[in-house]
């Protein structure tokens, strides 16, 4: 499962990357920079806590 969160946090960042905003002479613009930055950052937290709340659900026993 984290796998495929992986790949799908993989192609919306590569979706991100070719709709940069860039000037008449193809520098990015700062903005877009910090928006990736943020969404870099919120896909790893986010893959941080995915992988802590699995761990912690596999130690659960039924019996």
């Amino acid at each position: 499962m984290i796998e495929l969160m992986w790949l799908r946090a993989y192609a919306l960042a590569t979706i991100l990357v070719e709709r940069i905003d860039r000037n008449e002479r193809g520098d990015v613009s700062e903005k877009t920079v910090t928006i990736a930055t943020m969404v870099a950052l919120a896909l790893a937290v986010g893959g941080i806590i995915t992988a802590a709340v699995m761990a912690a659900a596999n130690k659960i026993k039924f019996n």
